[in-house]
């Protein structure tokens, strides 16, 4: 049995409850024994008086397998220590017990040594008493307890829902049937990121262990916000909400089956990758929140799907085709769902009224991030203090040049936090006072708060444009001087239009808008749809408008990537066969913004590799001195640099291998001086000019 993980002297997880549920603690059974059994009770059926000595210590007949019980296997294990004279028989006949048990032992000292807290630590044959006292953040839950695989989804639904914890699925088996793990994620409805599986073999491995614990997410924060995210969805959309299942072969066409479980399957196979990805490489540098930045990539997914279904399309293609020769009388009854539908196309609410940009609300970091806290390096080459809860020094010089401008303009500065607005939101205080919208481009009201990045800060005497305009009732006449209408929106559950003043834009320094409105009334709940604000957008200001888009999204794309080793000759070797999907590569927001991202099979592929190749050179006769200690130590640094498996790998500009960069999400870079990427399409092994090298990825698009 591997030795455990070494004493750690910092445990970032050090207060996480941990729970494992696997039904070895209760003991063994028929089942497990099951293989075994008929060997041993032929052997000591054989003597009579052995017999009668067993049955006075369990209370049932070991002369006769068919009479053996599962009551009498348990007594029997608990016993074994004064049965001496048959130890050898008896561990025989426990061997595949003792190994699940010592299995989980060993988790359970790597747990301990990795600096979990053995107070913390429970353990469970099964549901009992598991929901008694405070919730876990961590579980490990065995694939097949007692009574089956769906004993372990019943207890995972019930774990996911009361304490949203991390569930570790594991299994004697070393074979990984990723349709059975998918199967029981879609059975359960766990949320993928949350969820992962790893055979008892892996958990037992020393460094295994460690760099699976490295790859958990950590802020308890973070995961609960996704949690709570994605079951508000679904609450809202009536659920709960089951997921496709895989073998429906008409799931992809949606024949049989409803959009709703295929949109829930979209937002639970999001992983926390997914969303860490998405906030700190596309989002973070504009300013755009990511829960504002979901909700529009999740309305156009689902209306996707709507549009898609095989039912709708030909019901809207026959509505195509439909022409009206006369027009209908309408009925007494008023009928408000044209003019909600007309409403809700309109405009869209606003999720922070009077709010400030969600990220200046910055939070102590969590205990198992708080080396995070040091200084750190942005991409601008400044240094800031991570989690930073004061404004910068700079912010105050930057106020003096501030109030010359207010100064002149006799305004005051409310010295309030900067209201976070975007373009199209509309500030209402009343149906018979003015009305004004946002018309200041998105990409410039999304700033970035300065701990957060420095290159995208708002300054508080920035412009804010806005147009006034006056709500009128559906069917009452056009303001004089309007030329620009939008409607519709419901103002007190009346319909109105808000005619627009074009010639009558007004800009106002961001600090006085909770002065000028927001003390006088003025609300902040409702948004113009994106094409409903460009539009009048585009009719106040013509051609000397900016029209700011949202940000793509980082589109992945699948990369195969092979290994090369350094020979004696200076030369490279393949290892191995080149992985296809090895990795995906990311595009930033600039064309020079390029990250790989390795799945985790290629990094403990690559690892092995390496280390098999260095152990080889070492062993081989005459082996180059410069080899033997630079190999070992190549393979070493990439497993330790890239053991959290969180960090991207930059992409050279150029095809020449260079040392692989890794990115953190403050844009710090961390260099592994031995190994070396390329990226492109090569025909020949590389050839890197620096002899320092060992190892190189070489990565290329499929």
């Amino acid at each position: 049995m591997p030795a455990p993980v070494q004493q750690q002297s910092v445990s970032p997880m050090a207060s996480w409850r941990v729970a494992i549920i696997d039904d070895v603690y209760a003991g063994p059974t028929l089942q497990a024994v099951k293989n075994s059994l008929p060997e041993f009770c032929a052997d000591v059926g054989a003597d009579e008086l052995l017999v009668q000595v067993l049955s006075d210590h369990t209370q049932c007949d070991f002369g006769n397998a068919n009479s053996v019980t599962d009551a009498g296997i348990v007594a029997l294990d608990e016993c074994r220590n004064q049965l001496t004279d048959i130890t050898e028989q008896l561990e025989k006949l426990f061997l595949e017990f003792d190994q699940r048990r010592n299995e989980v032992a060993t988790i359970e000292q790597n747990l301990k040594a990795h600096g979990f807290l053995d107070a913390n630590i429970r353990k469970y044959s099964s549901v009992h008493g598991l929901f008694a006292g405070e919730p876990f953040q961590l579980v490990f839950l065995d694939l097949l307890l007692a009574k089956g695989e769906a004993e372990s989804q019943s207890i995972a639904k019930e774990i996911y829902e009361k304490f949203k914890a991390f569930i570790l699925l594991m299994s004697n088996s070393p074979i990984f049937n990723p349709q059975q793990i998918e199967g029981f994620r879609r059975e359960t409805r766990l949320l993928n990121g949350f969820f992962e599986f790893r055979t008892k073999s892996d958990l037992c491995d020393r460094e295994r262990f460690r760099i699976q614990m490295e790859t958990l997410p950590k802020d308890p924060e973070v995961c609960h916000a996704i949690h709570n995210f994605v079951m508000a969805l679904e609450e809202a959309l009536g659920g709960p909400i089951d997921e496709p299942p895989m073998n429906d072969e008409n799931a992809a066409t949606g024949a049989r089956l409803s959009i709703l479980p295929r949109f829930m399957h979209t937002l639970r196979a999001l992983g926390l990758h997914d969303y860490a990805l998405l906030c700190e490489l596309t989002l973070r540098s504009e300013g755009h929140p990511l829960g504002d930045y979901m909700m529009r990539l999740l309305g156009a997914h689902f209306l996707a799907q709507l549009l898609s279904h095989p039912g709708v399309k030909s019901a809207v293609a026959a509505v195509d085709t439909m022409r009206f020769t006369e027009f209908l009388p309408f009925g007494d009854q008023p009928s408000p769902s044209f003019h909600r539908m007309y409403a809700d196309a309109t405009t869209e609410a606003v999720t922070t009224s009077w709010g400030p940009h969600p990220w200046s609300v910055t939070r102590e970091p969590p205990a198992s991030d708080a080396a995070r806290a040091e200084l750190a390096t942005d991409p601008s080459g400044e240094t800031v203090e991570a989690f930073a809860s004061a404004p910068d020094a700079a912010i105050d010089e930057e106020a003096e040049h501030m109030s010359e401008i207010l100064a002149l303009l006799g305004m005051q500065d409310d010295e309030r936090d900067l209201p976070y607005m975007q373009l199209g939101d509309v500030l209402v205080k009343n149906e018979k006072s003015l009305v004004f919208a946002v018309l200041s481009a998105s990409c410039e009201l999304q700033f970035v708060p300065t701990h957060v990045h420095r290159d995208h800060e708002r300054l508080r005497d920035d412009t804010v444009l806005l147009v006034p305009g006056r709500m009128r009732k559906v069917g009452a006449p056009q303001a004089k001087n309007s030329h620009t209408t939008s409607g519709l929106m419901e103002w007190n559950g009346t319909p109105h239009c808000i005619d627009w003043f074009d010639g009558k834009l007004v800009g106002v320094p961001h600090c006085t808008l909770r002065n000028l409105l927001q003390d006088r009334g003025y609300l902040h709940h409702r948004r113009l749809q994106t094409a409903r604000a460009l539009e009048l957008q585009q009719a106040v200001l013509s051609n000397l408008s900016r029209i700011g888009l949202e940000v793509r999204p980082p589109f992945p794309q699948d990369i195969k990537i092979a290994l090369y080793g350094r020979e004696p000759d200076q030369s490279f070797v393949l290892l191995g066969k080149a992985v296809p999907q090895g990795g995906l590569l990311f595009h930033g927001g600039r064309s020079d913004q390029r990250v790989l991202v390795l799945r985790t099979t290629t990094f403990f592929h690559f690892g092995a590799e390496m280390k098999k190749y260095a152990d080889e050179v070492a062993s081989a006769a005459g082996a180059h001195s410069k080899l033997k200690t630079g190999l070992p130590a190549a393979a070493t640094a990439f497993m330790a640099a890239m053991g959290g498996l969180k960090l991207p790998i930059e992409i050279p500009t150029s095809a020449e291998p260079k040392p692989i960069q890794l990115v953190d999400s403050s844009g710090k870079k961390q260099r592994i001086e031995q190994v070396a990427l390329r990226f492109g399409t090569f025909a020949e092994a590389p050839a890197p000019k620096n002899k320092d090298l060992m190892f190189c990825l070489s990565a290329q698009e499929e």
